[in-house]
């Protein structure tokens, strides 16, 4: 059965309408709304694991409460943020992001959601002023990301083998006999020479791995 749900945003003069429909996908169950606009279309997907989230969107999708809204914060293979009420109103230069409808939501952290590019979350302050993670009733991004080039990912993919190995990499250096693997890592290590010390400590891992 189908269900069709309007909103009307604007994303760079662009209107937004979300449909609504069951998702088959077996993962993670949720709702889908498909947003129309004149840039183009997004798929979205509210999940089932995060309920509460997932109840308030559809609840302002269905009192019509974006329409009319802007993207006000937009960052390159970063983010697209929106859900502002004051953005429909807003005057050109207009500083945006702190309305809301006047309520938060408890914070759903799990850890099989994370971001990933074309996610879309719910927007929050700091943990300074915000210790409980709660998030703004109505305000949400979407997250664009950013390609990585091979050399990139082959770096990552290097610290984040010699972090997994750490451990084993200070018992290797600690141990009486390689002291002067220990030795010439302090030195690097106090002349600032990162990319020294980082070789170095990958040629202790592929030792230990």
């Amino acid at each position: 059965m189908r269900n069709t749900i309007f909103l009307t945003v604007v994303l760079f003069s662009g209107l937004l309408f979300f449909t609504q429909c069951k998702n088959q996908e077996k993962k993670h169950k949720g709702t889908i709304l498909k947003m129309k606009t004149s840039m183009g279309d997004m798929t979205i997907k509210l999940y089932d694991e995060t309920p509460k989230h997932k109840e308030n969107f559809l609840k302002l999708v269905n009192e019509r409460y974006f329409n009319g809204m802007l993207f006000h914060r937009v960052i390159k293979e970063f983010m697209i943020q929106a859900g502002d009420p004051d953005s429909k109103t807003a005057k050109k230069d207009q500083m945006l992001g702190s309305g809301g409808p006047g309520y938060t939501i408890e914070a759903e952290f799990n850890a099989n959601l994370f971001h990933k590019k074309g996610a879309l979350s719910a927007a929050r302050t700091g943990n300074q002023a915000n210790p409980e993670k709660r998030s703004s009733g109505s305000q949400f991004y979407i997250v664009q990301g950013k390609k990585f080039t091979a050399e990139e990912l082959n770096i990552m993919e290097q610290q984040s083998k010699m972090n997994s190995l750490m451990p084993f990499i200070m018992e290797h250096i600690q141990n009486p006999e390689n002291e002067a693997i220990g030795k010439e890592m302090q030195a690097m290590n106090a002349a600032r020479n990162r990319k020294g010390l980082d070789s170095l400590v990958m040629i202790v891992a592929d030792i230990v791995s």
